[in-house]
């Protein structure tokens, strides 16, 4: 009898076990602790339209509201971008420096409207939208955004 018992228990425990990670493996998310440093060459990058607040980092899990990301989600952020030179200027962007080496292959950027060129003392206002591809390996990331203007 006392072995039918224990066989039971264990067979509970196991039973409970298994549930417990079909559940994790089902509601499975990502929460990242940081995100992309901003670097700028030639262009300032602000938070807003007056360019009182510079955007050096941008903390992607601060834009979620749980600080975590499913797989397909995409976060946008609004930036304003400033020519404060004296000629025009053509923008590229670049992503560097990934932390784990692997994760830009896991996440696109998307600009909207893709800013190609900003006149002198131009301020234009554009969307940086991060999306999670369904495949995440990782739970947290670190990289550069890099804004140059030649």
């Amino acid at each position: 009898m006392m072995k039918r018992t224990k066989s039971a228990i264990v067979a509970a425990t196991l039973i409970t076990i298994g549930i417990s990670m079909i559940a994790l493996a089902v509601s499975q998310h990502w929460t990242f602790g940081n995100g992309g440093k901003v670097n700028v060459s030639g262009v300032e990058v602000y938070w807003d339209a007056a360019k009182t607040n510079s955007c050096t980092y941008i903390n992607w899990s601060a834009i979620s509201p749980t600080g975590s990301f499913f797989p397909g989600d995409s976060k946008t952020v609004t930036l304003y971008l400033y020519n404060p030179g004296s000629v025009t200027g053509m923008l590229s962007i670049t992503y560097t420096g990934w932390n784990p080496s692997h994760a830009g292959s896991f996440l696109t950027h998307s600009w909207s409207p893709n800013v190609g060129s900003l006149l002198a003392g131009e301020l234009v206002q554009t969307n940086l939208t991060l999306t999670v591809l369904a495949s995440v390996n990782f739970t947290s990331f670190n990289y550069n955004i890099n804004l140059d203007m030649a």
